[in-house]
């Protein structure tokens, strides 16, 4: 529960838990035993990463289907890693061979939307995988902040939380 409301905590988990993130070879890292009563590795910003992954559909239909990394940073922060625009591993316990390799980095929230210097110092440390900023972009606030020459592609796209709460109430109601 989320500040005594498991609703909220559902809405938040939805992507993760559809998708049925967990280790490459299924387990959680735990003890057996505790998997066997029932424990499951959830992550946050579920509805935020759906949105993302919704988004990117339209603005790159062919980075959608391909190995990204979506970095939520707002007044909280995790990253989530999508192949074929599912979640398939989060920083709740984020393993660095989840996507074997990487074909775009996504920034939202208050942050990763708005801080344009913590962009600049992301992509800078990431280059090594290929990602090569285009400052002026990034600095403009553009949607896409890397060059065309760019391996790996990083955008910026707003998050709509509220928005998949909406889709999710009117999938349920109808």
């Amino acid at each position: 529960m989320i500040f005594g409301n498991p609703a909220k905590a559902r809405r938040q988990l939805v992507l993760h838990v559809k998708t049925r993130i967990g280790r490459q070879d299924g387990s959680l890292g735990l003890p057996r035993a505790y998997e066997e009563e029932g424990a499951q590795r959830y992550g946050f910003h579920g509805l935020s990463y759906e949105f993302i992954a919704r988004q990117l559909r339209v603005i790159d239909p062919d980075l959608a289907n391909s190995r990204v990394i979506v970095a939520h940073l707002g007044n909280g922060a995790s990253l989530c890693a999508m192949h074929d625009g599912r979640s398939v591993d989060t920083t709740m316990s984020f393993m660095a061979a989840s996507l074997g390799g990487l074909d775009g980095l996504v920034f939202t929230a208050g942050i990763g939307e708005h801080a344009s210097e913590i962009r600049s110092r992301i992509c800078a440390r990431c280059s090594w995988l290929g990602v090569v900023l285009d400052e002026s972009a990034n600095r403009a606030g553009r949607m896409r902040i890397t060059t065309e020459g760019s391996r790996t592609r990083a955008y910026v796209i707003p998050t709509d939380e509220e928005k998949m709460i909406a889709r999710h109430t009117v999938s349920h109601i109808c």
